[in-house]
């Protein structure tokens, strides 16, 4: 039994939490930049907004990936602050999250802003239901010390260049990059696990004519991991009725693509759901993945817009 729970420990830990440890989001290309960097925090479309995602995996798939994320993003002149919960579950492993994100804006242009960011992010990884295993002895002490859950800390930093259509952006994720003992959960002294850093860019430009309601945004971003496949997502949004409506679509590198659509209310409440598929034999049985976000947002945002201009700034 406990090599079963090694196996099935080895496979959590290093086949799917350390290739998504910080969990993938379609969403957050089209409209929370700050779980991409931290330093587009305080630079979302308001100037407080609260996010709810909901992301559903491969949903004909048992104990398929769910993750669920609440996060605030705020914007106080030059500095932004944000926090984000989340539970990433998988089968029943269980990553839980919280992050404290912190970013300072400074004007380079009348239009221009360029956002240096941190993020503290506190993991605790842990079993839950472990008789949803088929572990037949769940007092076995392997996997009571795995029920109990192991903690890590880790850092985050963010590069966010934005203005009025144009968007770049560079950030280095778990920069600590420590480790986890997995010895007490397997019953096997050797057992480190580190925990791999994460490199992403994204990019986007706005294209809108001066007095049209309709605009275009094509967005990259790029992803790296060590012992994992490079990733690169390109992405078209189209926005109509000034992006009160947004449609858009995902060309996933690692095989697999998604659809998305966003609707704005009263100029503050947005949902927005997008369906993720496959192009391999696994789409013939996962049956895709859904997303849902709803956000509610108070004050427009225009640090975009330069709220600071280089010419204040030196008074």
């Amino acid at each position: 039994m406990r090599i079963l729970f090694t196996a099935l420990c080895a496979l959590f830990i290093t086949g799917v939490v350390f290739g998504q440890q910080d969990p993938i989001r379609s969403h957050a290309i089209y409209s929370n930049h700050m779980l991409l960097n931290p330093g587009a925090t305080g630079a979302g479309m308001f100037d407080h907004e609260i996010n709810f995602n909901y992301r559903l995996q491969w949903t004909d798939f048992p104990s398929s990936p769910k993750t669920g994320t609440l996060n605030y993003n705020g914007n106080f002149g030059r500095m932004g602050l944000g926090i984000t919960l989340f539970n990433d579950r998988i089968v029943s492993f269980d990553n839980l999250g919280a992050q404290l994100s912190y970013a300072y804006h400074i004007p380079v242009s009348e239009n221009f802003n360029i956002g240096a960011g941190l993020t503290g992010s506190l993991y605790r990884w842990r079993l839950r239901n472990a008789d949803d295993l088929g572990l037949v002895d769940i007092t076995d002490d392997a996997v009571m010390q795995a029920a109990e859950g192991m903690n890590s800390f880790d850092v985050s930093f963010g590069l966010y260049a934005h203005g009025k259509n144009l968007t770049v952006g560079l950030s280095a994720l778990n920069l600590i990059a420590g480790e986890l003992d997995l010895g007490d959960a397997v019953g096997s002294r050797d057992e480190i696990t580190n925990i791999e850093r994460h490199y992403q860019a994204l990019a986007s430009y706005r294209i809108k004519g001066k007095d049209s309601k309709v605009s275009i945004t094509p967005m990259v971003l790029a992803r790296y991991e060590q012992g994992a496949p490079f990733q690169v997502d390109a992405t078209l949004q189209l926005g109509l009725a000034d992006e009160q409506i947004r449609l858009g679509a995902t060309y996933r590198s690692t095989d697999a693509a998604s659809i998305f659509a966003g609707f704005l209310f009263d100029e503050r409440f947005e949902v927005a759901y997008s369906y993720d598929m496959h192009f391999s034999d696994l789409q013939r049985y996962s049956n895709g993945t859904h997303e849902l976000t709803l956000r509610v947002g108070f004050g427009k945002n225009d640090m975009k817009a330069q709220k600071i201009t280089v010419e204040e700034d030196m008074k």
